[in-house]
Parts: structure tokens; C-alpha cells; sequence
């Protein structure tokens, strides 16, 4: 009996092994694959320069730059004097009388502004980092219905 029950276990171990972890496996694959896209468009700017520095793909705009930043639930919209866009770090850097619009996320219909020196944003994660930074947060009472 007891040989029985360890062969019993044993390809129960060896049927779960071969089917179930593999569909485990690929939709953790899956949903790391589906990574969102992220665009930039850039909408103005006086100067654009293209320099490529050590394998860096690095674009530099001047005078009265403004970049929208959009991916499948929000967009952001980036303005300032002077943008030097990263390719390789999916990294903005804006300085001078930078303006920030975040125009939410989907089914969220809230508006945040920001006035900052500088600004360093990552395309890819949607995150950015501030200096000297005033935050403006504009709500809606409109309904959103699906």
C-alpha cells in the first residue's frame, strides 16, 4: 500500500509539473511582455540638435520647447526653455520656466499642474523628479460613465 500511495504522489507531482506550472509560467511571461508603449511627440521648439555621445542617443531642444508624453492611460505635457531627450534612458531632463500637465489617468478625470527649475522624467515608468516645484490640483465634477 504504501508503494502505491509514493507512485500515486509521484506522478501527481509529475502531471502538475508538466501542465500547470507551464501555464503559470507563460502568463507570467505574458504580462511582463506587455509592457505599455510610451510616445513622444514633440509638438514645438525653435532648435533641435541631435548628438550621439559614447552609444547615447541624446536630442536637445531650445526656446520654447513643449514635448506630450502619452503611454495607454496618461499623457503628459512638458514645457521649458531648454529639453535634452535620452533615447537609451527613455530620460527627459527640462530646465528653465519648466510647466508640467499631467492629464490623468483613464476614468480619472483630474488635471495636476506644476511649475518647477528643473525636471528629470523617466518616458518609461511615467515618474519624474522636481526641483523647486509648485503643485496646482484641478478636479472635475463631471461623471465619468462607462
Amino acid at each position: 500500500m504504501r508503494n502505491f500511495f509514493r507512485k500515486d504522489l509521484f506522478f501527481s507531482f509529475v502531471i502538475f509539473s508538466l501542465f500547470v506550472l507551464p501555464v503559470f509560467s507563460a502568463n507570467a511571461t505574458n504580462s511582463s511582455s506587455s509592457k505599455e508603449e510610451t510616445v513622444v511627440v514633440i509638438e514645438s521648439a525653435k532648435k533641435t540638435e541631435y548628438k550621439k555621445i559614447q552609444e547615447e542617443e541624446i536630442v536637445i531642444f531650445t526656446g520654447d520647447v513643449k514635448l506630450s508624453v502619452s503611454n495607454n492611460s496618461e499623457e503628459i505635457i512638458i514645457e521649458a526653455d531648454y529639453v535634452t531627450f535620452n533615447r537609451n534612458r527613455s530620460t527627459i531632463y527640462a530646465e528653465g520656466n519648466v510647466f508640467f500637465t499631467e492629464i490623468g489617468k483613464k476614468g480619472n478625470s483630474s488635471k495636476e499642474s506644476l511649475t518647477a527649475s528643473s525636471l528629470l522624467f523617466n518616458t518609461e515608468t511615467m515618474e519624474g523628479v522636481f526641483d523647486s516645484a509648485r503643485v496646482v490640483q484641478e478636479t472635475s465634477n463631471n461623471l465619468n460613465l462607462k
